[in-house]
């Protein structure tokens, strides 16, 4: 980036910025499609249902 030309002051937003939002985002993004698919059921998942929407979320 620095070789584009890009700022000094907005390369180090950009930083902070990956570095506040990238961790933990995977789990985040997991546990939503559990939550969601609990949502749309209308009840609370199954053991094996809760397994294959955390394995679903886990693969996005």
């Amino acid at each position: 980036i620095t070789g584009d030309g890009m700022p000094k002051d907005a390369i180090e937003w950009y930083e902070r910025n990956l570095n506040c939002n990238i961790p933990g985002g995977k789990l985040d993004r997991g546990m939503s499609v559990v939550d969601t698919a609990e949502i749309i059921k209308g009840t609370p998942l199954t053991d094996n249902e809760y397994l294959k929407a955390a394995m679903l979320g886990w693969g996005i």
